[in-house]
């Protein structure tokens, strides 16, 4: 017997207080489910984003673009003067080769932002950010700083220890990277991060410093090696020092 209250076709059309249970369409549930996964979807993040990168390994990276660009852009001539001007060239220092260079005063520092090419830049820069990112969240922007450029300072005067007489310019930010990195191998070694208690970072730093000597020997003197390790060693020297509380970084 029909409830008056109801139509008893199950339809739709009956009324709310019917009692009778009312299921949704096909359409009506697709649509449901559209907007809960649009709901509950993940936002997507970028690939890489520029904003997340901390101030000083920011503002790197862009010198060192801005820089390649402008010797992209710059006749030969010119490209040639300011890589033996800014560059570190350790003749200059040792008399070998004059005149003397206002500029090249400056060249332990500058010699950091200059590279060979696109492929020398692009692998700087990722190591840069890469290490950066993680020195200056961990450190703060003035430590990252200082590690930076003594680290790069460092590289250049153990190439010059080792080859006062050279007069092949020194480019590249290679020993300030290495220096972070150094930097980045006690601080996990600290942490327990390297596996063997007793050992700790040193085989990695043994493995490290052969493995850049047979690189440079390899690559017939297109690798400055010798800036490697001096950014490399100064990196572990300054770390080991701030966490003995012997300098105040």
């Amino acid at each position: 017997m029909n409830d008056k209250k109801t139509n008893g076709s199950g339809n739709g059309h009956d009324k709310e207080d019917s009692g009778v249970v009312r299921f949704p369409s096909k359409d009506e549930r697709r649509k449901r489910e559209s907007l809960r996964i649009r709901a509950v979807a993940p936002k997507k993040e970028p690939f890489f984003n520029f904003g997340l990168i901390p101030l000083f390994t920011r503002a790197v990276l862009l010198i060192f673009f801005i820089v390649q660009i402008g010797m992209m852009l710059a006749p030969e001539e010119l490209r040639t003067q300011i890589v033996y001007t800014f560059g570190f060239v350790p003749a200059y220092f040792t008399g070998v080769l004059k005149p003397f260079p206002y500029g090249a005063a400056l060249s332990p520092i500058t010699h950091i932002f200059i590279h060979g090419g696109w492929m020398h830049l692009a692998f700087n820069s990722v190591m840069a950010v890469s290490l950066g990112v993680f020195f200056e969240r961990e450190f703060g922007t003035r430590r990252t700083i200082i590690f930076f450029f003594v680290c790069g300072i460092a590289g250049a005067l153990v190439y010059f220890a080792l080859n006062p007489f050279s007069e092949i310019p020194v480019i590249g930010a290679s020993g300030s990277v290495s220096g972070l990195f150094g930097a980045l191998i006690m601080q996990m070694g600290k942490r327990g991060g390297l596996g063997h208690k007793t050992r700790g970072p040193w085989p990695l730093v043994g493995f490290w410093i052969i493995f850049m000597v047979l690189t440079g020997s390899l690559s017939g003197g297109g690798v400055a090696w010798q800036a490697h390790i001096g950014g490399f060693l100064a990196g572990i020297g300054l770390f080991h020092l701030m966490q003995k509380g012997k300098i105040r970084l």
